[in-house]
């Protein structure tokens, strides 16, 4: 349809059509907002022990340096760090880490941290590191290092001691093994777990035979009274034991077990002054035998 033999619709005023021009451009260099970095490409762990932190008021950044452990397919390292990041992070609690990613191997790393008061806002910091030899890790409130062999035999001590805190089975009747602790030595404690070694004897239905141990317990317990044994179940006959604890007061739990290794000797250890000696079974059975055999309570 035409009016005045012009096409209506055919054009715009000049100046409506440099509006929309210039709305055009504008949205083409208005930047998309950025979406929140994907958690999944943040592989490795960050657990931050130590920071500082210095405003810098002209750009409202942050800088700091501090000390963190890494934490990269299994394998664990200490690291210094430096970083200046638009948003403030802190020390890491107990077993948390922050989510991190490598941006330039082995000298540059994002953590991965999320926005106070947002379910689903996360930010990213970059920082500078070095990586160390040793391992971080904060005993009785002091920040210490170990190699990494350490620091792994104290997680499995704590998972060991854990464990025996909880056993599966306190049931008296399914230990059937009787041991006299006639003499302890208690050697060394790794995260609560007890280090120890000793000499005793172990009841079976022949009589008496003499055992060298080591034990892991989750508490110091002490020898046995004369005539008195604990009860225990072998795990592996002969060579690994399992002592029953009962009735202990360790963390509120009614019961535990320490882990024992032996070695069964054809001898009979008896009480001698303040340390204990082999005898043969013929002499045993002359001069100390008793048939006063009984749990300990």
């Amino acid at each position: 349809m035409t009016a005045n033999g012009l096409q209506i619709g055919s054009a715009l005023p000049r100046c409506q059509t440099t509006l929309i021009a210039l709305l055009f451009a504008t949205l083409l260099v208005v930047p998309a907002r950025a979406s929140s970095p994907d958690p999944d490409r943040f592989q490795l762990q960050v657990h931050v022990f130590e920071r500082s932190v210095r405003r810098v008021k002209r750009f409202g950044a942050y800088k700091g340096e501090g000390k963190a452990n890494l934490i990269e397919a299994g394998q664990i390292n200490g690291i210094e760090f430096a970083y200046d990041c638009l948003y403030k992070f802190h020390s890491s609690e107990a077993d948390e880490y922050y989510p991190a990613r490598w941006k330039r191997q082995n000298e540059t790393l994002d953590i991965l941290m999320g926005e106070l008061g947002s379910d689903t806002k996360t930010h990213t910091c970059e920082l500078k590191i070095q990586r160390k030899d040793w391992v971080y890790r904060k005993i009785a409130g002091k920040l210490v290092t170990m190699s990494p062999q350490e620091y792994a035999s104290l997680d499995e001590a704590r998972d060991e001691r854990n464990h025996a805190l909880a056993p599966d089975d306190l049931d008296p009747s399914h230990y059937p093994v009787q041991i006299a602790l006639l003499h302890l030595t208690w050697t060394n404690t790794v995260s609560g777990v007890h280090i120890g070694t000793g000499q005793g004897n172990i009841a079976s239905p022949t009589g008496l035979n003499a055992v060298d141990f080591s034990l892991h317990c989750p508490v110091t317990i002490q020898p046995t009274p004369e005539g008195r044994y604990l009860l225990g179940r072998w795990l592996e006959p002969g060579t690994h034991l399992l002592l029953l604890l009962r009735s202990i007061d360790v963390d509120g739990a009614p019961g535990a077990t320490c882990d024992v290794t032996a070695v069964v000797e054809p001898d009979v250890f008896v009480r001698a002054s303040s340390d204990v000696k082999a005898v043969s079974q013929d002499e045993y059975r002359r001069k100390y035998a008793t048939s006063d055999v009984k749990p300990a309570p």
